[in-house]
């Protein structure tokens, strides 16, 4: 277990508590560890009445189709199809509008912040490796793609709605992770040399799922302050309110919701998820420098893999970075990641000017999606099971990093990096002001 005095080594949770004008002593309404052994029976009992599907496509594909067939599906699609009560639509687009404002800025963190840093979880780095996360770059890539896809449409105008694209996409991951749930059930189960899982382990329970919503809404929050973006209290209560839904939809039960009652009682449960299940290992390592490598170096942008690792390192702390053996990298590439959160933020700024605000997030709101689906299409989400050599990232990324640190790089390349990360970092903002001003003409 990580204890209290090593999470508030690595977060500074205090500091972060009075920037946000929260109570950093807020208690937690949950018994985080009472959620461990509980799965999502509404999904698992459709999914085993679809014996030979091949979950998520052919099983949403058949109820979108054919509506249900069973007294599972039955009592499925009615939970799914209809709105919860406590639903406020106006909260929920303006947590949709926070997130188009502040894009660029969230999924920084997402992927810098929230993933590289949440492979500190032992038991969730099990279930990933089993399912192949590891694969290799261009796998992780996709799936890193396919994410992003899910979150851009669930962020879209009317789409929890149910029959929309978000709602559908939510429902396709709901049943991945139901097959993931049961085959390493049926593994562990038969003893199985191919299961990561402890005997007495579920994989994908409740708590995982109050992890992972936490660390799409919660992280986020916090996050934006290392851009010097601080939401309105309305701001953040409607983000909350709207990944309260997309964890409804997602299985998670309402009672250990953990954004059911506000954003402030969702910080005490992140606090205390993190002094929990925080204990950064070996395979967590390899996942977060897989990850980092994955993005690196990749077309049209080529960001380098230290720039990568500086921007890890600056979001989720130097101390949980070095327990992860992120690599170091030098002051150039810390500086220019701190200059892009600078620079994200003046371009942010743009998005809540009345009127050519509003068009500025309309372009991002369709060219983002466009982007995505032109380089994977519209994703299934689709269920692999790893094969036993998952590399080693780590040491991939450790010596990429190295490999560049002559003196040349560290004084004269590192300020031409700046130049080009500013210029990288910046394209996004620029097109989107130039497309919301071409619109408005």
């Amino acid at each position: 277990m990580a204890t209290t005095d090593v999470v508030e080594d690595w977060f500074p949770l205090e500091d972060l508590a009075k920037s946000l004008g929260t109570n950093h002593n807020h208690p937690n309404p949950l018994l985080l560890n009472d959620w461990l052994t509980i799965g999502d029976n509404l999904a698992d009992n459709v999914l085993n009445s679809y014996p030979n599907a091949s979950p998520p496509d052919d099983i949403v594909g058949d109820l979108l189709a054919n509506g249900p067939t069973s007294e599972a599906a039955k009592l499925f699609w009615d939970s799914v199809n209809q709105v919860p009560e406590w639903v406020d639509h106006e909260l929920l687009e303006l947590g949709q509008l926070t997130f188009w404002r502040h894009a660029p800025a969230i999924q920084i963190i997402l992927l810098f912040g929230t993933l590289a840093g949440g492979f500190s979880n032992p038991r969730i780095n099990r279930v990933l490796i089993r399912t192949g996360y590891l694969a290799n770059p261009t796998k992780i890539y996709r799936r890193l793609l396919e994410t992003a896809q899910m979150v851009n449409e669930v962020m879209l105008p009317g789409s929890l709605k149910p029959g929309s694209s978000g709602w559908e996409s939510i429902l396709r991951v709901r049943f991945l992770h139901s097959a993931v749930r049961l085959r390493q059930a049926r593994a562990t189960a038969n003893k199985s040399k191919s299961s990561k899982l402890l005997s007495h382990e579920l994989a994908i329970n409740q708590t995982d799922q109050i992890g992972t919503i936490l660390g799409f809404q919660c992280t986020v929050i916090t996050g934006l302050t290392y851009f010097g973006i601080h939401l309105t209290v309305k701001e953040r209560e409607a983000y909350t309110h709207l990944w309260r839904l997309v964890g409804y939809y997602m299985g998670v039960d309402d009672e250990c919701n953990p954004c059911n009652q506000g954003f402030e009682t969702s910080t005490a449960i992140l606090r205390d998820y993190l002094r929990l299940y925080f204990r950064p290992d070996d395979d967590g390592s390899r996942l977060s420098n897989g990850v980092l490598k994955a993005v690196s170096e990749r077309p049209p942008s080529n960001i380098p893999i230290e720039y990568s690792a500086a921007m890890s390192r600056v979001l989720i702390s130097k101390k949980l970075a070095d327990a992860l053996k992120i690599p170091q990298t030098s002051f150039g590439w810390t500086l220019l990641a701190r200059f892009s959160f600078f620079s994200i933020r003046l371009f942010n700024a743009y998005a809540y000017l009345p009127g050519r605000g509003d068009r500025y997030v309309q372009a991002r709101r369709e060219r983002f999606p466009m982007m995505l689906k032109r380089e994977i299409g519209r994703t299934m989400f689709s269920l692999k099971v790893a094969a036993e050599n998952q590399g080693d990232d780590e040491t991939v990324c450790v010596e990429l990093v190295q490999s560049k640190r002559s003196a040349a790089v560290y004084f004269g390349g590192g300020v031409v990096w700046i130049v080009r990360g500013m210029f990288v970092r910046w394209v996004d903002s620029v097109v989107s002001l130039f497309y919301s001003v071409k619109k408005s003409t």
